[in-house]
């Protein structure tokens, strides 16, 4: 299986054409064709799901998804930023949450993560300016 080249969509002046890039790692089943995860382990060329996309289509009690929120009744996928509940998608916890097509209510257990990244100060930065609360 050939991975696509992102050399490949350079256009003239430098720039890379993300969206024919993104169009033909999709197409060449890299990415989900449903939330654009990143498909590491392939089976085969052409659009494929993610690991989590597939778990939708199988008669499951539960979802697990670390895009979208998935109706357990009638399966439709959610993107937590078009809904008007901030909490349940940004809060850890449980919470109530009333399908927007079928209008079943489930319960959506949301957990946040975080991550950091870290630098080296240069030497003027570390002279009165740090801020580690020590």
């Amino acid at each position: 299986m050939k991975y696509i080249n992102i050399d490949d969509y350079e256009k003239p002046d430098g720039s890379i054409d993300w969206e024919k890039y993104r169009k033909a790692q999709l197409d060449n089943g890299e990415i989900c064709s449903k939330c654009s995860s990143y498909i590491v382990w392939r089976s085969t060329d052409g659009p494929s799901l993610c690991y989590e996309c597939k778990q939708i289509n199988k008669d499951l009690e539960e979802f697990s998804h670390s895009r979208f929120i998935i109706c357990p009744f009638c399966k439709k996928s959610v993107d937590p930023s078009e809904i008007d509940h901030p909490s349940v998608a940004y809060e850890d916890g449980h919470h109530a949450f009333t399908c927007l097509d079928c209008e079943k209510e489930f319960e959506v257990e949301t957990s946040v993560s975080f991550y950091y990244t870290s630098r080296k100060l240069d030497e003027d930065e570390i002279d009165g300016n740090n801020e580690s609360g020590q």
